[in-house]
């Protein structure tokens, strides 16, 4: 009589390694490969930026960032995708994807740093400097008077950052 002991015993081992093996690719498909990913698209977005292909490197660092917003809240590599995204339209002048990008800043740093936080400030600043260049006035009045609250509270009404922000705010009204 054959052994089939030992033999369903073989094929409960193989099974057991091959969804142990299943497990472990599915987890580092999900946790390796994915960061991969935003690597991946981070990296060629700065080889297309370093041969001066504007495009090559906003299409790269579009799927970058579609990596980085499933990364948990507050990862850095969100903030600094956007960053990038946010230069490459400014160098663009696509100045309504350049408000997309700055909105989604503002929102998040806001969310993770408070709305007093002078990264709120900054992004405020670059709104207003955004709706100047689309002649947007009453909107880059508010996000003007928004960043300088912030950095008055946050450094004082004398502070050089403060005065220059003031100075801006002041050549816009003027244009008016």
């Amino acid at each position: 009589m054959k052994n089939t002991k030992g033999s369903e015993n073989f094929w409960f081992k193989a099974l057991a390694i091959l969804v142990l093996m299943a497990g472990t690719f599915l987890f580092f498909k999900e946790n390796y490969f994915q960061n991969k990913g935003w690597e991946f698209h981070r990296e060629a977005a700065k080889q297309e930026y370093l041969k001066g292909n504007l495009a090559e490197a906003e299409r790269y660092l579009l799927k970058a960032l579609e990596d980085a917003e499933k990364f948990e809240a507050g990862d850095p590599r969100l903030h600094g995708t956007l960053n990038s995204l946010l230069s490459i339209y400014s160098q663009q002048s696509k100045l309504k994807e350049s408000e997309k990008i700055i909105l989604k800043m503002l929102a998040l740093d806001e969310q993770l740093l408070g709305a007093d936080h002078p990264n709120v400030g900054a992004s405020w600043n670059n709104l207003a400097e955004n709706y100047r260049s689309q002649a947007l006035d009453e909107k880059a009045k508010v996000a003007y008077e928004k960043a300088i609250k912030i950095f008055e509270k946050r450094f004082g009404p004398d502070h050089a950052l403060v005065a220059q922000i003031r100075d801006r705010y002041k050549s816009h009204l003027q244009k008016d």
